[in-house]
């Protein structure tokens, strides 16, 4: 059950979606009492292809109100609604090039998709805003799993041997064993998401963890170099 909609917020205890009503003085919506305070309560069951819903009022006696949203469940909520960025692979040297064994390939991920990413969820009173912010790239050579901790570094034509980078790996081995003759690398960005809380809030802040977004994928065929002994 989404513990908010459109109707307001999810409350167990009535089994309904709860949101602030508000009735004159003196109505019937009071149920008698003069203080205090209302709350709308829909609950909505699906038949055929629309929604059937029902709606009381609840009284709420002073001091008493509607338990607001747990703001993690939102987070995990917002985090849902986020789209995190599936890995541009780029290798250097770039298929359909080749490498070669013992040659340094550079692996990276476009700058542009190196930026936090964030996403608002409101329920009610309480309003929770997840950051992710993206902290680390894993990568899959084939023959090993590898950590870089940043997007890498772009290979740029006319760069020389003394151009380094922060993110390469090297293959002792070529990819002629492998199916179609190429390694198949693969990569996922890792984001540290986090969250803070607004309004009607039972916590002001907290953390998710870290998550993997969906995983990109490339190929890269790598060769022997053959010595040719003349004279």
């Amino acid at each position: 059950m989404p513990c908010s909609s459109h109707l307001g917020v999810w409350s167990g205890s009535n089994q309904c979606y709860a949101a602030p009503y508000d009735a004159p003085a003196g109505s019937a919506a009071w149920q008698g009492h003069s203080t205090g305070s209302l709350s709308l309560c829909s609950a909505c069951t699906m038949s055929g292809r629309a929604n059937t819903c029902d709606a009381r009022v609840l009284w709420s006696a002073p001091g008493q109100v509607v338990v607001p949203p747990d703001p993690g469940e939102l987070a995990a909520e917002a985090l849902g609604l986020l789209q995190l960025r599936t890995a541009d692979v780029r290798t250097a040297p770039q298929a359909p090039a080749h490498s070669y064994v013992g040659v340094e390939n550079w692996l990276w991920v476009p700058r542009s998709q190196w930026g936090s990413l964030t996403k608002t969820v409101t329920a009610g009173g309480t309003q929770v805003t997840v950051r992710a912010a993206p902290s680390r790239v894993m990568w899959d050579t084939g023959p090993a799993v590898k950590t870089c901790f940043g997007p890498g570094d772009e290979w740029r034509t006319g760069m020389t041997d003394a151009a380094r980078t922060t993110c390469s790996y090297t293959y002792d081995a070529t990819s002629g064993h492998e199916s179609g003759g190429v390694y198949v690398l693969s990569a996922s960005i890792g984001y540290e998401v986090t969250w803070v809380c607004s309004g009607a809030c039972t916590s002001g802040s907290g953390s998710l963890g870290l998550v993997d977004a969906p995983v990109g994928t490339g190929e890269l065929q790598v060769l022997q170099r053959q010595t040719v002994v003349v004279g």
